[in-house]
């Protein structure tokens, strides 16, 4: 569905003006580049919430066992999106966030002159 007064975009999507207007001057734009897209697996855009509501039957796990599911071993991205942040909550408010800090801890563990700079560093240990 269009919104008539942002036309051509305002598809009712998850993605934004401005991703939609970037893919439709890379890709459709007279003027644009006319690239072509490559559809990426979904384990390069992992959202684990939107994983467990396809697979209720993993929401009463363990991190533990969650982690020795075959599709999470897969995982190289982890998508945080809206308003609610990693780094502006604490460590146990939602599930995905154990993986979050877990990827954080190992980051920092592996270059500690990196200056962290999030509310609550102290989660980390």
């Amino acid at each position: 569905m269009m919104n008539d007064e942002t036309e051509p975009f305002g598809f009712n999507c998850m993605s934004g003006y401005d991703e939609q207007s970037l893919s439709y001057y890379i890709s459709v734009y007279k003027n644009g580049p006319k690239l072509k897209w490559k559809n990426l697996t979904s384990y390069y855009g992992f959202i684990l919430w939107h994983f467990l509501e396809k697979n209720p039957y993993l929401k009463n796990n363990t991190k533990h066992q969650l982690e020795n599911n075959s599709d999470l071993k897969k995982t190289f991205v982890m998508d945080f999106f809206g308003e609610h942040k990693p780094w502006n909550q604490t460590r146990g408010t939602y599930v995905d966030l154990e993986y979050w800090y877990d990827m954080v801890k190992k980051m920092y563990h592996n270059n500690p002159s990196v200056k962290l700079d999030f509310k609550y560093k102290a989660d980390l240990c």
